[in-house]
């Protein structure tokens, strides 16, 4: 059996934490749809899942382990865009995982081409 992970639900809009469920299939249960949908919007849908107005992601992707601010710059000229206290607010903002901006930073120089965005750790 799999380790069991907490769930966060975040408001479809703004990506704020509305609630956390202590286990993938409490989610299942309280929305009535399965593992897979879950899961397949968390990897594949950045944890949207704009049917049910429904967003969502993994609870240990909100742990900040970062204290340094990241700034946006834009794609192409570089200029700064705006300055965030970590990268759960980054993330949270651009509607991206914590996870794919960490990547991002840390493999590609801040760069993240499919979504034409730019970050960099101040």
């Amino acid at each position: 059996m799999g380790k069991t992970r907490k769930l966060n639900q975040l408001d479809y809009e703004t990506g704020k934490v509305i609630r956390t469920f202590s286990s993938l299939s409490e989610a299942c249960d309280e929305f009535g749809i399965s593992l897979y949908n879950i899961w397949h919007a968390i990897e594949k849908k950045n944890g949207v899942m704009p049917i049910k107005k429904l967003r969502f992601e993994y609870a240990e992707e909100r742990v900040n382990n970062t204290k340094r601010k990241v700034k946006q710059l834009d794609y192409e000229t570089g200029e700064l865009i705006e300055t965030y206290n970590n990268m759960e607010d980054a993330a949270s903002d651009n509607f991206i995982s914590v996870k794919a901006l960490r990547k991002a930073l840390s493999k590609r120089d801040g760069y993240m081409p499919v979504a034409k965005l730019r970050f960099e750790f101040i």
